[in-house]
């Protein structure tokens, strides 16, 4: 992005945080997408070469975003662009899979020829295949462009790299027709409002994912993005909230005496010492009595865990975790959007799927470098 100055570099930011709005809609929709599809992460002004907006997808990959009011190849900003794509396609954080793409405002004719030309680099098998589809413009648009990032390199950056059209009415539009949370109705003033948020973050190269970005909503802005009713977790927080109560407890009780001791027997294993070797100790018993049933579902500690070598044990306890975890509502949500929720689990996924990715190259390296150290040929692995 531009530094802050005058009216144009003002409508640049303006349209840029529109734009990153756009994907944040994206972020907050909880429909169960493929995992290439959903957003898991948007970050503004990011530490990379295309820096504008960058996105993270469930599967792992990213894409990154130049957003521009308007593109024409006299643009001030054209080489400039062309030459932080070139050093994103050969970054080293860049994954093959990984998109380029350019978001314009305004439209030209050289804005669409180069979607044209992007979108016919997509679909051909090499260079001279592409050169033999393109139009007088597109080709001018090509060499201009291999000039400036290289003949060789060219081809392929075209292939990964998209071009899309979209005014600020347009971006409104299509914001103000997004349905979130099961068919919830976007709130008119969404757009703005991310705008706001996204203004406030740009600065500290702001990094956005689902669950900080729906609370802070609800805090600072009274709009609540809640789950989709089939998930049913209304109902399970009413269910685990709800006090249990057994209005003729006294009069159960009284009939089992012998039944209770067993409870009492249930206690006192767990004071013994586990073997080394364990884990877990559930204390459970094997009854069809419904009614002793509801008197043990009474009992609040389901299970004890214990750290590995010290036989220290965790207690477990019926009810809601969260009132385990924290002291206050507030708290509780944002240790479950931190360690449990959806977009937390997807996190850890890509996290995983990263490092198995990175693997293979990192093996590679150590082998080479051992090599070298040791004057002889790197050691063949087979495939």
């Amino acid at each position: 992005m531009p530094e802050a100055g005058g009216s144009a570099t003002q409508a640049g930011i303006f349209y840029q945080n529109s734009v990153a709005a756009l994907f944040l809609v994206d972020l907050l929709n909880f429909d169960p997408l493929p995992a290439r599809e959903r957003v898991i992460e948007v970050q503004v002004e990011a530490p990379e070469d295309v820096d504008d907006i960058v996105i993270s997808y469930a599967d792992g990959h990213r894409q990154y975003v130049s957003v521009k009011l308007s593109l024409t190849m006299s643009s001030s900003g054209w080489e400039q662009l062309w030459a932080s794509f070139k050093a994103q396609h050969l970054s080293s954080r860049t994954g093959s899979d990984d998109p380029l793409t350019i978001v314009v405002g305004d439209s030209s004719g050289d804005s669409q020829a180069l979607k044209s030309l992007c979108e016919r680099s997509s679909s051909s098998l090499n260079g001279q295949e592409l050169r033999g589809r393109l139009t007088q413009r597109q080709m001018t648009i090509f060499d201009n462009i291999a000039k400036i990032v290289e003949l060789e390199t060219a081809f392929e950056l075209l292939r990964r790299t998209s071009v899309r059209h979209l005014t600020e009415l347009e971006i409104a539009n299509e914001i103000g027709h997004r349905r979130l949370a099961g068919g919830q109705t976007t709130p008119p003033q969404l757009l703005s409002m991310l705008r706001d948020i996204i203004g406030g973050q740009a600065r500290r190269r702001g990094v956005f994912r689902a669950a900080p970005l729906r609370r802070k909503l609800k805090l600072e802005f009274n709009i609540e993005l809640s789950e989709p009713p089939e998930w049913g977790l209304t109902s399970y927080r009413a269910l685990v909230s709800r006090p249990s109560r057994i209005d003729d407890l006294f009069d159960q009780l009284i009939g089992m005496a012998w039944d209770l001791y067993h409870v009492r027997q249930l206690e006192e294993n767990m004071t013994f010492k586990p073997s080394p070797g364990a884990r877990y100790f559930f204390p459970a018993l094997l009854t069809f009595d419904k009614r002793f049933i509801e008197i043990i579902d009474l009992y609040p500690l389901r299970a004890l865990a214990y750290k590995e070598g010290s036989r220290t044990p965790m207690p477990f306890y019926a009810g809601d975790w969260r009132e385990f975890m924290a002291t206050s509502e507030s708290s509780r949500q944002f240790a479950f959007d931190r360690y449990y929720s959806s977009e937390a689990r997807d996190q850890r996924s890509s996290s995983r799927d990263a490092v198995k990715i990175k693997l293979e190259a990192t093996i590679e390296e150590l082998i080479y470098s051992v090599a070298k150290l040791a004057s002889i040929e790197p050691m063949r692995r087979s495939s």
